[in-house]
């Protein structure tokens, strides 16, 4: 993910050479290379042509565009959506480093660490200069869920549904008899 301007126009620049470089490689070793090599090496230049050109794309779209919602994210995803935020914001990383009082070099530091290695407090922080708003969603918890401590799943139901909890006995089991395959197959007759 592109996350500043510099990044963009690094990018941009090697889009454009990427490009040359494979129409290049498209006249010089199409003859040369067998076929199956330079059909590989021609996916290959078309994978990353694509990949840069849709990181570009969508860092256009979130710096030229009016995003005003992220929706579809989990808290897995908190990363990319203090980025995109940013971003679309149009606000840059020294800014966003001013309103919450650290250096310009530590929000480049969380975001290349995509926010491992911030605080809670400070991704708080980031959430509040960034004026954005966390939507949860409900779930229920069965009476049986909560003496067992499984985790829950949302009340309006998952795309993938959840399987049901594995007991401690079933998995000892299936590892004891792991063990026993594995002398198994290192005795010889």
């Amino acid at each position: 993910m592109i996350k500043n301007s510099k990044q963009a126009a690094i990018t941009k620049t090697k889009l454009e050479q990427l490009k040359i470089d494979f129409a290049e490689f498209q006249k010089k070793q199409g003859a040369d290379l067998n076929p199956v090599r330079f059909k590989l090496g021609s996916k290959a230049f078309e994978g990353l042509i694509k990949d840069l050109s849709e990181q570009i794309a969508q860092y256009e779209k979130l710096t030229k565009s009016a995003v005003n919602q992220f929706a579809g994210y989990n808290v897995s995803q908190l990363a990319t959506v203090l980025t995109q935020a940013r971003l679309a914001k149009d606000m840059s990383q020294k800014l966003l480093a001013e309103k919450i009082g650290v250096q310009e070099q530590q929000i480049q530091r969380y975001e290349q660490d995509d926010y491992t290695k911030a605080s809670w407090s400070r991704i708080l922080e980031v959430y509040q200069a960034l004026n954005l708003d966390i939507k949860l969603t409900p779930f229920e918890i069965t009476r049986a869920q909560r003496q067992v401590g499984v985790s829950t799943q949302p009340a309006a139901g998952p795309k993938w549904p959840l399987l049901n909890p594995v007991k401690r006995e079933a998995v000892t089991k299936v590892t004891q008899n792991l063990k026993a395959r594995k002398k198994s197959l290192f005795q010889f007759a």
